[in-house]
């Protein structure tokens, strides 16, 4: 039997958190991609389930409990299961913590909701080794931040708890210095955190905090107990197609396939250079329609897809890179930002040191290659199109330019951008550039994406559920509850189709244990 850790995110429809479900999916993979462990992951969740998983030894051996939504007090934010999970209530933590020890030897509790201290102690009482929690409002952003570089780190190095801990705070604390809470909606304060009513930060006291003595803090996950409910499972043939999980990335599938056509456009000119570049992508949206998964696409299945419709074009061709932007109040000052954009590449992808006078591009050791870069506006928290406005004409113009001459570098250029509201201003100013004579033929506005229907849904299926059988693919009405016709949101959709994912990954696990 594996390790698991079991992942639960809850939904408020009225005051909604846009960042837990990418937060329990990312997790999810990280946690996935062990061989020891696995991840019982599961959106809108409800007491009644939960009870009834932690009363079950004969699937999983819960170590870790992770909890992403909002909380209040001694109380965490549940779903109600009769309302088609779309109401939320409040959960004492007390009767909580019983249930999730009373039988598996938990020995990590994570609550990444607002000001989780007061519910600490319900948790220790039970014989919990380890609590990380918070001691404020906790920023929907931040708290995504926080939780992926802290599993990395613990999972995946296999760092100590102390030093996973660490790792996190240090990459909060860098992102703190320049995060705000407006973010591109001027009522963020009060609706991206994770809490029910809002609180006084407390300036003298850290975000995050983790409670477990000296002993356990030195511990690695390989250090504690192995599980013993039952013998180990039967590992799978990996030749045998149904015997293979699909993995969460299969969600970035659904749809978009409009945008994906331009994107591919781009890149087969560049890969057979009939133009040398730079392009560049504008996606951005409203979070309804979660403009991030495309950029996900694109960074998993882009490159793939098109050398599978060309196979004249070689995907090691093409090389994708995230890079972090300068501060929003450099991006403001023309010459700091300038030299922001050299320090960030330099730092990235070519050497372009400062002599004295200018930045100078050193001959590039990366080959003749394909370069996309993306870039994600939404963590910059800008307040108005004049944040970045002159920084982009200067990227897309002569700092494009000069790495198209001097390096003889192909470059794609994608900036990404997540709304919480109505932001005409953005949009504007990206359909601006985008009709710029300067940039005319080399730029893509991906935006205005349409909502997802029954037919967007069938077609994903036939591309995830490809020739498996056994166990039988979900119906397509399972993956769109809704009346024939109707279109939702892409955010709404993905969690469904997560969940339904789940359910067959864990119905395969189940085959082979």
């Amino acid at each position: 039997m594996l390790r698991t850790v079991f992942i639960a995110s809850s939904f408020d429809k009225d005051n909604p958190l846009y960042q837990v479900f990418f937060e329990a999916n990312e997790l999810n993979t990280i946690v996935n991609s062990l061989p020891e462990w696995k991840c019982q992951l599961i959106h809108k969740i409800n007491l009644e389930t939960v009870t009834q998983k932690f009363s079950n030894t004969t699937e999983s051996c819960f170590q870790v409990f992770h909890f992403a939504g909002h909380a209040i007090d001694k109380a965490l934010q549940f779903n109600f299961k009769e309302a088609q999970y779309e109401s939320a209530y409040l959960a004492n933590v007390g009767g909580f913590a019983k249930i999730i020890k009373a039988i598996h030897p938990v020995q990590l509790v994570f609550l990444n909701g607002c000001s989780t201290a007061k519910q600490v102690e319900a948790f220790k009482s039970v014989g919990v080794s380890a609590v990380i929690y918070t001691n404020m409002p906790l920023n929907d952003a931040l708290g995504n931040l926080f939780a992926k570089v802290f599993y990395a780190a613990f999972f995946k190095e296999n760092n100590t708890l102390e030093a996973a801990f660490n790792i996190a705070n240090a990459a909060l604390e860098e992102r703190q210095t320049h995060f705000n809470d407006k973010g591109f909606d001027p009522k963020i304060k009060e609706t991206m955190n994770r809490g029910i009513d809002l609180f006084e930060e407390k300036p003298d006291e850290t975000l995050y905090e983790l409670s477990a003595s000296d002993d356990f803090k030195k511990q690695r996950w390989s250090d504690w107990p192995k599980p013993d409910f039952a013998a180990q499972p039967r590992l799978p043939d990996p030749q045998d197609l149904q015997s293979k999980e699909i993995p969460d990335s299969a969600l970035h599938r659904c749809n978009r396939n409009d945008e994906l056509d331009e994107y591919h456009e781009f890149l087969e000119q560049l890969a057979e250079k009939k133009s040398n570049g730079p392009v560049f992508f504008f996606v951005h949206e409203k979070s309804p329609a979660l403009p991030q998964s495309l950029v996900k696409r694109f960074e998993l299945f882009g490159a793939t897809e098109l050398c599978e419709s060309n196979a004249s074009i070689d995907k090691s061709l093409f090389v994708w890179k995230e890079m972090n932007l300068p501060r929003r109040k450099d991006l403001r000052q023309p010459g700091i930002g300038k030299s922001r954009l050299y320090e960030i590449y330099d730092a990235n992808l070519f050497k372009c040191p400062f002599d004295g006078q200018q930045y100078v591009f050193q001959e590039s050791t990366h080959g003749d290659k394909v370069f996309i870069i993306h870039h994600n506006l939404t963590d910059l928290e800008l307040e108005s199109p004049d944040d970045i406005k002159l920084w982009l004409e200067y990227y897309m113009s002569e700092f494009s330019q000069k790495v198209n001459s001097e390096l003889k570098a192909r470059l794609a250029i994608i900036f990404s951008c997540l709304y919480f509201g109505e932001r005409k201003d953005f949009e504007q100013l990206f359909e601006g550039l985008a009709n710029d004579a300067r940039f005319l033929g080399r730029v893509k506005n991906l935006t205005g994406m349409q909502s997802i229907s029954l037919q967007n849904v069938g077609v994903w299926k036939e591309k995830v559920f490809k020739d498996r059988k056994v166990p039988a693919p979900p119906d397509e009405k399972e993956l769109f509850p809704f009346a024939e016709g109707e279109r939702k949101p892409m955010k709404e959709i993905q969690e469904i189709l997560a969940q339904k994912l789940f359910d067959y990954n864990q119905k395969i696990r189940s085959q082979h244990a």
